[in-house]
C-alpha cells in the first residue's frame, strides 16, 4: 500500500477545526500526481465527505481551490457509475463548483447510461442558477 493511499484513507479520521483548505489542496495534489488513479471510488468518497464538512462551515472555499478542485475532480469521476455521479453532483453543489457543472452538462451528451444522464440533467435544473453559491437557499 503506497503512502498516498494511507494518507487519503486516514484523512477523514483526522479532521479538526473549521477550515479544510489544506485537506482539499492535499487531495488536489494526489489527483494531479495520479498515484491513486486505481482508487477513484476512494477519492470520490473522501471528497464527498470532506465537501459535506466544508459546507457545514457556511464558508466558501477560496476561489483558487474551487477552480483547481473543479478541474481535478472530473479526472476522478467514473462516467458510467451512478454512485460516482451522485457524489460528484453533491460535491459540485456543496462547494459551488460552477465550471464542473458546466463540464457535466457537456459530458452528459456522450454518456450512454441513462441513469447517469438523468442525474446530471436533474442537477443542472436544480443548481444551474445558484451553483456558485451553495448557501443561496439559506438566505
Amino acid at each position: 500500500m503506497n503512502e498516498d493511499f494511507k494518507a487519503v484513507s486516514s484523512l477523514l479520521a483526522n479532521l479538526q477545526g473549521e477550515k479544510f483548505d489544506n485537506e482539499f489542496e492535499f487531495l488536489i495534489k494526489i489527483i494531479k500526481k495520479g498515484t491513486l488513479d486505481d482508487e477513484p471510488d476512494l477519492l470520490m468518497s473522501v471528497l464527498a465527505e470532506l465537501a459535506d464538512h466544508q459546507w457545514n462551515t457556511y464558508e466558501l472555499l477560496p476561489n483558487a481551490i474551487r477552480t483547481d478542485l473543479g478541474e481535478s475532480i472530473i479526472k476522478v469521476w467514473n462516467r458510467n457509475s451512478l454512485d460516482s455521479t451522485e457524489k460528484l453532483v453533491g460535491i459540485v453543489a456543496k462547494l459551488g463548483l460552477g465550471k464542473a457543472l458546466s463540464y457535466l452538462t457537456l459530458a452528459a451528451k456522450e454518456i450512454s447510461n441513462s441513469d447517469v444522464r438523468q442525474e446530471i440533467a436533474s442537477a443542472v435544473i436544480e443548481f444551474s442558477e445558484s451553483v456558485d453559491d451553495p448557501y443561496s437557499g439559506l438566505k
